[in-house]
């Protein structure tokens, strides 16, 4: 005996099998218990997904659902802004929330970082994979320059000695201990109001933390003269890098050690979170297209993927759910999203 598991309806990606059907050959099991999902929630699923009626039998039995349209709100962030207004009013706040956003591009507006990824993408199409993975040399310096300061600020003294020590600096009199403490509240003072290369000519003098050969290479080569292409690229990037606000650095690392509520679609498939506010971006990625998925007017492979994508966000939301749509939607959208969202509250 042979068992395929899955659901069709949570495939998100060109690659995969989806739905698997050979009549005669295969005997379908449907699963109707929804053990994640508020009722209010689930019923938004059974009206997306009439094909599989689903019923609520979690611990979670209340809940609420929102759409916000905003019509009347010029397009772009100030549509997510006036929507978390509403939230709030209802407790519904950042803190107590997950975000989901179709890219990394969205999420770095929202947080104030999309600057950085483009400097990075200077350096070439993985320059912003390198940022969020911390692959690269500056990246990699300013992220233990983060951690001192943190370990600093939450009193966590074998951890910033632990570090104090990765970067060659000893702590052997008292002496060093104060000096060490005046030089970490001068680096929180740049960090919030200066730029990235100001935090750079701080540490130069290798006080706290020295600069590692890579960096020392790059910041040598960043004025030097009749460089070729490919180095002169890279001198141009640490330039323009170092002009950057050093508070997106702050905001990217909370990023990527998930500090913040934010996350792409794609990468929450199988977690649920009590509230969950859907953010759809009307031009944010090609291979997607919620409004013309929503308007019936899309290729069917794309259409397909698009509702799966937006099924599985929506999904994932134990007790609240809000849908905030901060572009204008193609003719044809609002009856299908009245028609799915009619148990919930809509903000036109």
């Amino acid at each position: 005996m042979v068992g395929l598991f899955g659901d069709s309806m949570q495939k998100i990606y060109e690659s995969g099998v989806g739905a698997v059907k050979r009549p005669g050959l295969l005997t379908e099991i449907t699963k109707h218990e929804n053990y994640r999902c508020s009722p209010p929630v689930v019923e938004v699923l059974n009206r997306m997904r009439p094909e599989l009626t689903q019923d609520a039998v979690g611990k979670q039995r209340t809940g609420e659902v929102h759409l916000f349209l905003n019509s009347s709100i010029p397009a772009g962030p100030e549509r997510l802004t006036a929507a978390e207004a509403v939230l709030a009013r209802n407790s519904r706040t950042r803190e107590n929330s997950k975000y989901l956003l179709l890219t990394h591009r969205g999420i770095a507006g929202t947080l104030e970082y999309a600057n950085l990824p483009e400097q990075y993408r200077k350096l070439g199409r993985y320059g912003p994979d390198d940022l969020m993975a911390r692959n690269e040399p500056y990246i990699q310096y300013l992220t233990r320059v983060e951690a001192i300061s943190t370990a600093f600020r939450n009193s966590d003294f074998a951890g910033l000695t632990d570090l104090l020590d990765e970067g060659r600096t000893r702590i052997t009199r008292h002496a060093h201990k104060r000096a060490i403490s005046d030089a970490i509240r001068a680096l929180d003072a740049v960090r919030s109001t200066g730029t990235i290369g100001e935090v750079l000519d701080l540490m130069a003098d290798g006080h706290l933390l020295a600069l590692p050969g890579k960096l020392k290479d790059l910041e040598r080569r960043r004025s030097a003269t009749d460089l070729d292409e490919r180095d002169q690229r890279r001198a141009d990037f640490s330039n323009n890098l170092r002009s950057v606000s050093y508070r997106e650095v702050i905001s990217v690392t909370h990023f990527i050690d998930e500090l913040t509520p934010f996350s792409t679609q794609h990468g929450v498939k199988g977690d649920g979170f009590e509230n969950v506010v859907v953010v759809v971006e009307g031009r944010a990625w090609n291979r997607y297209s919620i409004g013309k998925m929503l308007a019936g007017t899309d290729k069917p492979d794309r259409t397909e993927r698009s509702r799966n994508l937006f099924y599985v966000c929506c999904s994932r939301a134990q007790r609240g759910l809000a849908v905030v749509f901060i572009d204008d939607l193609p003719d044809g959208t609002e009856p299908t999203l009245h028609a799915w969202f009619a148990s919930g509250t809509i903000h036109p």
